[in-house]
């Protein structure tokens, strides 16, 4: 049992450390534990593949005089493309239709859930058969390279998923940012916003000025401008505003329309399919301004080559330098900087898209 534990704990705390990232709406755990399930069944066809494409690529290595060529293709080929091939052949059956799959950071848990259901598995398998120091060294190794893969995958999946909107950010997460955003567009702002900038804008902007400010200004422009009208001059106007554009109205002044943003519409036809249609942000209590649907790529298999090359090239150059290392300590060092790169470059995506999560 303690081995068992020495093989599962790694990806059990990565896993929870990438999932209590996703703030507002964070995915099932039935949803995530099926992924984990289905990224282990991968190891099956991977270790198959790779029995295949083994004798092809190292060439020697019976007698153990493989050149560092065949084991450089047969590390990038025979164990990177397989290996990431599979997980992503996972994560794409699994989420691309689900309805949970509700923004970019989704693919992040989503690919990381699978990547380390495959580590989960082959781990057990080395901690098995190898024992504790065994379980030790991959807990600081490969366990956080797979972690790392499927952050790099899970980055451009869920970037190809919604492909063409706009990050949606709450106001409540990004206080500097709404702050910076009047300033430079004052024309985003709301009569509850500063009121200094308010009384700055009409002075030169006389058409943004309330209607404390300017009333027989602001009665004649919504006679000839509507859209420049306030919800106490205008109810039924702003009311069919955030109907037809919602991203117009704010939660104080339609909260029906946010109870509405979570709801997923009826399936509409969008580049040719049949899709439903989720808002960027249908978490409750999200003071959001909703944005353009999301963008449905036809062929989600279209995304495959950008998915997995950086993993694959990655995890290539880690099991080269892992096969190599026994013949120069340089290798060794490869192996090292490979793995430090990788997990930190993971770790700084994670911390910077969960913003937007």
């Amino acid at each position: 049992m303690e081995l068992l534990a020495i093989a599962i704990a790694p990806a059990a705390i990565l896993l929870f450390w990438v999932y209590q990232k996703d703030k507002y709406e964070r995915e099932p755990l039935g949803l995530l534990f099926k992924i984990m399930v289905f990224g282990a069944l991968a190891c099956v066809p991977a270790a198959v593949l790779e029995l295949i494409i083994e004798p092809l690529l190292m060439t020697g290595a019976e007698s153990g005089m493989a050149s560092l060529w065949g084991i450089f293709t047969y590390a990038l080929l025979g164990v990177g493309l397989v290996e990431e091939g599979c997980k992503y052949f996972v994560l794409q059956q699994s989420t691309w239709r689900s309805r949970h799959f509700s923004q970019r950071f989704d693919g992040i848990v989503y690919a990381v859930s699978a990547s380390l259901g495959f580590a989960v598995l082959e781990n057990i398998l080395y901690v098995m058969s190898g024992g504790f120091s065994v379980g030790i060294l991959r807990a600081l190794t490969a366990v956080p390279m797979h972690c790392a893969f499927g952050v790099l995958m899970g980055l451009q999946y869920g970037q190809d998923r919604f492909a063409g909107e706009p990050q949606v950010q709450p106001p409540q997460m990004q206080p500097q940012m709404q702050q910076n955003v009047w300033q430079s567009q004052p024309w985003q702002a709301t009569q509850a916003q500063p009121p200094q900038m308010q009384q700055n804008a009409w002075q030169s902007q006389p058409w943004l000025a309330t209607q404390a400010q300017q009333p027989q200004m602001q009665q004649n422009a919504w006679q000839s401008q509507p859209w420049q009208a306030t919800q106490a001059q205008q109810p039924q106007m702003q009311q069919n505003a955030w109907q037809s554009q919602p991203w117009q109205a704010t939660q104080a002044q339609q909260p029906q329309m946010q109870q509405q943003m979570q709801q997923p519409m009826q399936p509409q036809e969008w580049q040719g399919q049949q899709v439903p249609y989720y808002p960027a942000y249908p978490v409750s209590g999200a003071t959001g301004i909703a944005t353009e649907r999301p963008v449905i790529l036809k062929k989600p298999s279209l995304t495959l080559w950008k998915a997995i090359l950086v993993p694959t090239l990655l995890h290539g150059l880690y099991d080269f330098f892992a096969m190599a290392s026994p013949v120069s300590a340089w290798f060794l060092l490869g192996l090292a900087v490979t793995l430090i790169f990788s997990v930190g470059w993971a770790a700084i995506l994670v911390v910077r898209e969960s913003k937007y999560a």
